[in-house]
């Protein structure tokens, strides 16, 4: 009877021993859900890997046991068909909590990525939610976009998001935010046409809503987006941005204090109808809306008009050459920029430009649309625009306290701090500024002026300029400063009060990397510093540059005469 005893108390404390592991793995996968609905994906990952690593370490020790046990002729079934079934348990809670967390998020997310109170697997059917149309900074929780967006697109002063039904729009600072919010508007008319604060199709809605495939960008300068902007974040983001531009809405001018005249209006509705047809009802509905290939209805009656009364202005036909450089043959354009025309026009609305030979009124396309067509379009499932947008969604929208942004301070694309451990005093002009140990600095002088470059080993530099002018005025010396400089395209000022001084961010002509100047007086001296990176170097130089423009400082000069 001891014996017998004795044995039950050995086969309890391996039972005991090899089903620890396997609890840990189930409370560390739960853990895990846990992590994600509050929103810490660092939580998340962390409590993943512990569940895949006690499970791991559990099915050893069973099968050490097991074997353990059988060599001695000990078996104990019931340890047996414990572990069997606590590791099947095991098994199931740690790849459920893999396959149910991209679930869960699909059905918990709201249109503007918060968590709702219901969950629900799959794409919702009713997602009714505060959409909201007011721009933010990027880095807001508000805004629910990685870490990894979000640095990027501070990085390339994309500062201001919004995110009507979970749509992405990342604009450059200088977007009023009038203009963004009319954007966020088209968005969410488009999605919900009766403003009910339902996305009247959850299946192009959970398309569009995917950021990491599509987004909209607003840029505001087009040789830094054309030049390499675009294919920077093309690259670094993974994903494809649809554009909507300063100098399509305004063309050369500045944008307006009223907000979007007409014309950027009839800009925004043709960008976002591309939008929502490549990457929405496009992929909902590729037989219908497609624009990938030929074989869709609104590719079909492309080719029916094309040459007859449609052509695209970058395309030829007979005895019609195109009349604008570029090449939109293809369907993911041609078919595109004909439909945008077609939905716009049946709809009573003006297009931004029309192509060659595209009626001018409703009831001249109506005549010569296909009766396939017509009906695609006025199928009431694919939620098609039918009547004016009135650019005025207003459903459950909240008005937080939001402060444009009065100055642009530089950010840097990674929060490492950066230690200047260095720092250079001019005694003479009455200046100092902190610099890295491992940058060299070097001093001459050409003609009247004195300069003082700090040199990076990786060929990134910074050249402060030292010239002798008596009582000259920080805004004068600041134009004739910049008017000096062919190289330089200024794209923002802001006016830096702690010196007092100006900072200038723009770009390089020939390099087109970015550039700084400081501009600061201190009587008798003009003092200015400029900040150029090396090609490919700007996101590694950023923090180090704006590290030292807020480590310049100015003191009384000790010498007052030339």
């Amino acid at each position: 009877m001891n014996n017998r005893t004795e044995r039950d108390r050995q086969a309890t404390t391996r039972l005991a021993l090899i089903a620890i592991p396997l609890l840990g793995s189930i409370v560390f996968a739960l853990s895990s859900l846990f992590g994600k609905l509050l929103g810490n994906d660092t939580w998340q990952m962390l409590m993943q890997v512990a569940s895949g690593f006690m499970g791991a370490l559990g099915l050893l020790a069973g099968s050490v046991t097991l074997v353990f046990q059988m060599t001695r002729r000990e078996i104990n079934l019931r340890n047996v068909i414990v572990f069997g079934c606590l590791y099947m348990l095991a098994i199931f809670v740690f790849l459920g909590s893999c396959v149910a967390l991209p679930e869960w998020n699909l059905g918990w997310m709201g249109p503007n990525g918060e968590v709702s109170q219901t969950p629900t697997l799959g794409p919702p059917t009713d997602v009714a939610i505060q959409v909201d149309m007011s721009p933010r900074p990027c880095d807001a929780p508000e805004i629910p976009i990685s870490k990894k967006w979000k640095g990027i697109l501070e990085s390339a002063n994309f500062t201001k998001c919004v995110m009507p039904f979970g749509v992405l729009i990342g604009a450059d600072y200088r977007v009023p935010d009038s203009y963004i919010t009319q954007a966020a508007m088209v968005v969410a008319e488009i999605l919900d046409p009766d403003m009910d604060g339902i996305a009247n199709d959850p299946r192009v809605w959970s398309f569009v809503r995917e950021y990491e495939g599509a987004w909209l960008p607003m840029p505001a300068d087009y040789e830094p987006w054309h030049g390499y902007l675009e294919e920077e974040l093309g690259s670094k983001l993974g994903s494809y941005g649809l554009i909507i531009p300063k100098w399509w809405m305004v063309g050369e001018g500045e944008f307006s204090d009223s907000g979007p005249d007409e014309h950027a209006r009839r800009v925004m509705v043709e960008e976002i109808i591309h939008f929502m047809t490549q990457f929405g009802y496009g992929r909902a509905y590729p037989h219908v809306f497609g624009v990938e290939d030929w074989d869709s209805v609104i590719a079909k009656e492309t080719k029916r008009a094309s040459c007859d009364w449609w052509q695209h202005p970058e395309n030829d036909c007979p005895g019609s050459p195109g009349y604008l450089y570029g090449d939109c043959s293809e369907p993911s354009c041609d078919v595109a920029e004909f439909y945008q025309q077609v939905v716009t026009t049946r709809a009573g609305m003006e297009p931004a430009w029309r192509g060659i030979g595209f009626p001018e009124t409703t009831e001249d396309l109506e005549a010569k649309l296909s009766d396939e067509m017509k009906a695609a379009m006025d199928e009431p499932k694919y939620n098609q625009i039918s009547k004016p947008l009135t650019f005025s969604y207003s459903v459950n929208t909240p008005h937080p306290t939001y402060t444009p942004y009065p100055t642009y301070t530089p950010v840097s694309p990674m929060p490492t701090p950066v230690h200047l451990t260095e720092t250079y005093r001019n005694e003479m002009s009455g200046f100092s500024v902190d610099y890295p140990v491992n940058w060299e600095v070097m001093e001459w002088t050409e003609e009247s002026t004195t300069i003082v470059e700090f040199a990076d080993p990786l060929g990134s530099f910074v050249r402060v300029e030292i010239e002798y002018l008596p009582n000259e005025a920080l805004e004068d010396f600041v134009a004739s400063r910049l008017s000096s400089e062919d190289n330089f395209r200024q794209d923002s000022r802001i006016k830096i009060e702690s010196l007092p001084g100006y900072l200038s961010e723009g770009i390089g002509s020939d390099s087109q990397t970015p550039i700084s100047i400081l501009m600061t007086t201190n009587d008798p001296w003009a003092i200015s510093a400029m900040f150029e990176s090396a090609r490919d170097l700007g996101e590694l130089d950023q923090p180090i540059f704006q590290a030292m423009i807020e480590s310049f400082q100015i003191f009384p000069p000790t010498t007052t005469k030339k």
